[in-house]
């Protein structure tokens, strides 16, 4: 009977994604799609530091390297991401795959048009995962600013 159940929340869920994905653009700004947006919420529960097993360091650490990640992809393809500043809310799949991408640029970032910034993430998504893997989707909001100034150092023992 349990594994009826999580099977049918995992189709439901599925199917609910399918139709998110329908009404969602892969990328976009904060506001736009509220209705669609919102139901992100139920078809990626779990935030990151959840999918870390509760562990701030690791969600930290996780989420510091894969904004590395980005700005190292942008000047791999030539994309100046300096003075940008954002609110960017990422939505995984379990498998570390991103679905969605909403941000929205802060009053302080340097303007930058919204078909270019969406193509840049549209293409960091289609080839960047997050090294995570979790029995549900997920998702993670922050601010970023770029370039970045972050170093991680593991607590010492």
């Amino acid at each position: 009977m349990a594994l009826h159940v999580m099977c049918s929340h995992s189709n439901y869920a599925q199917s609910q994604a399918n139709g998110i994905d329908e009404k969602l653009s892969k990328v976009f700004v904060i506001g736009d799609y509220q209705e669609a947006y919102e139901d992100c919420f139920t078809i990626y529960p779990d935030i990151l530091i959840t999918v870390c097993d509760n562990n701030i360091d690791t969600a930290h650490q996780r989420w510091n390297v894969y904004i590395k990640e980005m700005e190292a992809y942008s000047k791999e393809i030539d994309f100046d991401l300096e003075g940008i500043v954002m609110w960017i809310h990422f939505f995984w799949n379990p498998n570390g795959k991103v679905q969605h991408v909403a941000y929205h640029l802060q009053p302080q970032s340097r303007f930058v048009k919204d078909d270019m910034i969406q193509a840049f993430l549209r293409s960091f998504i289609k080839n960047h995962n997050i090294d995570i893997e979790a029995t549900r989707g997920f998702n993670h909001y922050g601010s970023v600013a770029f370039p970045l100034y972050y170093e991680f150092n593991s607590p010492r023992r």
